[in-house]
Order: structure tokens, then sequence, then C-alpha cells
């Protein structure tokens, strides 16, 4: 294995590793239901001590400010309930491309074995054969096709594997 190679399995052993768990844990259901009900609590207060208050200006917008800090306590817990998903699926998304990226490289790696003039693959149960470079056989595990194989077969209509058949 590669320095290279081997420097890609410790990323994305650590990416698994930080990304174990979920960010709706029952833990943290708990913090943002306790936020949301602190601030609940304090917006309800406010709006019921304002409306219950004297005439005078001063304890209406004391109390406003009350209303106000449970919407930030209340915002806070959310945001940061957020934030922690984020963390979590940008950490997923990250071990998604790194196994998709390894994934490539051995679709690459396999597909170009078979690089040649006159050689043609196909995919198993596939009843056509193709040029190793076809778009149809990216993303597919291909095998030869040797000359006794040909006439079970039928050529690609999109890469035209033989020469002869274009002309045909």
């Amino acid at each position: 294995m590669s320095d290279s190679a081997l420097l890609d399995a410790m990323a994305t052993r650590e990416r698994r590793r930080r990304v174990t768990g979920t960010p709706w844990s029952s833990q943290h259901r708990e913090r943002v239901l306790i936020g949301n009900g602190a601030g609940l609590a304090l917006v309800f207060a406010g709006w019921f001590q304002s409306a219950v208050a004297e005439t005078a200006e001063r304890p209406r917008l004391t109390w406003l400010a009350v209303s106000i800090s449970g919407l930030v306590v209340s915002g806070s817990a959310n945001a940061t309930w957020l934030l922690r998903t984020r963390y979590y699926l940008s950490g997923g998304r990250e071990v998604v491309r790194a196994e998709l990226r390894e994934a490539l490289r051995t679709v690459r790696s396999t597909s170009t074995v078979f690089e040649g003039s006159d050689v043609v693959v196909a995919a198993a149960g596939s009843s056509r054969y193709h040029r190793p470079s076809c778009q149809l056989m990216t993303a597919k595990p291909v095998v030869p096709i040797t000359a006794r194989q040909r006439p079970r077969l039928v050529p690609c209509e999109m890469c035209f594997p033989v020469a002869e058949e274009r002309a045909t």
C-alpha cells in the first residue's frame, strides 16, 4: 500500500470516528427542549407581565426585554442544534466522498487493464461487447472477451468496438 493510500485510509477512519453517533441523541434533544422551554417561559412571562403592568412605559419595556431574552435563549438552543447537525452531515459527506473516490480509483484501475487496439470487454451477464473506453462500461466491472465469445454477443452501437462493423 502506498503512502498516499495509507494516509487516505487513516483520514477516512478518523472521519468515520468523528461522525459516529447522531445529532439527535436523547441528550441533544433534552438540551434543545430545555432551551426552547426556558425561552418560551421567558416570552410568556414578558407578555403576561406587560399585559397586566400599569400604564407606565418603563415596566412594559423591562418585560419586553425579558421577552426578547427568551427569544435569544430559544434561538441559541436551536442554532446550537442546527450547527451540530451540520457538523455531523459534513463529516458524513466527507466519508462518502472518500469512499466514492476509492471506488472510482478501483473502477479506473480495472477498466484500464484491458486497453488495447483490438481488445473488447463486456460486463457480467451483458449481451453486448464494448471498447474498454466505452462510456457505458465506465462504472461496471468488465472482463475481456475472446474471439470465440464474440459471435454470441452483439457489438455496442455507441462505441463500435470493431472497425469493420462501423462500415456496415
